[in-house]
């Protein structure tokens, strides 16, 4: 399924680098289209492969020292067209000091990603938070806060269920496979 994606992908850019010729405004809007929507449904396939990987019980971890700082600090410039397109302010706030955790930086990463892609997603206006502090027991505690619509307390049962959103409804206004949220909390719980 990857395969034939990436194929799009990399025939729509060379389109847009005008080796099959110019490109009018109008076939370049439309070249961005097929782009933003090959990109949504990479994104979908890879949900589910990694939802059947949790699910059978096949997902490997790679279990190193892990700059804390260093795995945001790649993370963040991934969410950060979709932060200024909306106006926001992606608030990160890790305390001073060389913050190293053993994890696995892939998975730590997909965790950050799913987490704050979310929180962007459903924020309209304002801010997206990640904070991350030392708790007593030597572990650390990561913690996403927005200022978008909320959750209903009668909701939060359903947030990290698979296949789920919380706007389900015919008129939903958001993509995605309701995965996200899911992958994130198992990801973690098996970290």
């Amino acid at each position: 399924l990857r395969t034939p994606l990436n194929a799009i992908g990399g025939y729509v850019q060379l389109l847009e680098m005008g080796l099959h010729g110019p490109v009018t405004p109008e076939q370049r809007d439309a070249l961005g289209r097929i782009e933003g929507a090959q990109r949504r449904l990479l994104a979908l396939i890879n949900d589910i492969l990694n939802f059947a990987k949790l699910e059978s019980g096949t997902v490997e971890f790679d279990l190193q020292p892990v700059d804390l700082r260093a795995a945001i600090d790649e993370v963040t410039p991934l969410l950060g067209p979709q932060v200024a397109q909306k106006g926001l302010v992606l608030d990160v706030r890790v305390p001073d000091g060389v913050w190293i955790a053993r994890a696995d930086r892939d998975k730590l990463r997909q965790i950050l990603v799913n987490l704050l892609g979310n929180a962007v997603k459903f924020t309209a206006a304002g801010h997206v938070r990640l904070a991350v502090a030392p708790a007593d027991d030597g572990t650390v505690h990561w913690a996403v806060a927005d200022t978008g619509v909320g959750i209903a307390r009668g909701e939060l049962a359903r947030l990290f269920q698979p296949f789920t959103q919380l706007d389900d409804g015919l008129t939903r206004r958001h993509g995605g496979a309701g995965l996200g949220l899911y992958i994130a909390q198992r990801l973690a719980g098996l970290l």
